[in-house]
């Protein structure tokens, strides 16, 4: 699975020569900005701090729940704000912890089939019926 997501992250770093059926993507990133890795490491930064706020003060349990549903909003809500300001310290950082979740956890080196597979899907976006 990990080499499918590197080669869907591939074939969007050569988007723009996607045209030819025979591209090599070898020379792509499978490191992506727009990835949801992104929104997973914002959940999970709001899930430890919230939880982290909220223990000493209520239970285990009652701490974990809130900390749970206000990360998911708060990611959301977060990922939204950082779209909408590429420029801001606080992007880079998020994009820093998930470039380094890419590259170690969800992503790994794509072989043939992976890449063959993530253009075939490309290309049968565009195509119309």
């Amino acid at each position: 699975m990990r080499q499918y997501h590197a080669a869907e992250h591939k074939v969007f770093s050569y988007k723009a020569n996607n045209k030819r059926k025979n591209l090599s993507m070898n020379g792509a990133s499978a490191v992506n900005r727009n990835c949801s890795t992104n929104l997973v490491v914002l959940y999970f930064l709001f899930l430890f701090l919230i939880f982290a706020v909220l223990w000493p003060i209520l239970s285990f349990e009652k701490s974990l729940s809130i900390s749970s549903y206000v990360a998911a909003a708060g990611g959301l809500l977060l990922q939204r704000w950082l779209i909408k300001h590429p420029s801001s310290r606080m992007r880079g950082l998020i994009l820093k912890i998930s470039y380094f979740a890419q590259e170690n956890i969800t992503t790994a080196s794509p072989g043939p089939l992976h890449t063959s597979t993530a253009l075939r899907a490309y290309h049968g976006l565009f195509q119309t019926k």
